[in-house]
């Protein structure tokens, strides 16, 4: 009997689901515009953000979550003030990132352009 119950919560949880995002999918409001970040399989990472100041540039993020739940990987746009000496995925407006406590209350991103070690905030704010 209590096998049927599981199974019927799982089908409800299914069909409520679906369709909608993941529950560790992220939406935040930056200092640079609006991001979301989504999860595949294997602890990948892709995202998407727009500039909402200044050039208005929108890029994409690629990366993936650390064991010990930082996210990090690589921001790419078409181009940047600061473009690196050699391209990224196709692109020399690029750089690299960290969020930590990502699903947390208090988000804390850095950032840097190219190869630098990630040192400028990114201020972020679930939406």
């Amino acid at each position: 009997m209590k096998a049927r119950h599981v199974a019927a919560a799982a089908i409800f949880w299914l069909a409520a689901t679906a369709g909608t995002a993941r529950a560790d999918d992220l939406y935040f409001n930056s200092s640079v515009g609006p991001m979301d970040i989504h999860f595949g399989d294997g602890g990948r990472l892709y995202g998407h953000y727009q500039q909402t100041g200044g050039a208005q540039r929108s890029g994409r993020l690629d990366g993936a979550v650390s064991a010990g739940g930082i996210l990090g990987g690589y921001w790419l746009q078409p181009d940047s003030d600061h473009p690196c000496s050699y391209p990224q995925e196709g692109t020399n407006g690029w750089g690299t990132f960290t969020i930590s406590n990502a699903w947390g209350a208090n988000p804390y991103g850095v950032w840097g352009y190219c190869d630098e070690i990630p040192n400028r905030s990114w201020d972020l704010q679930r939406r």
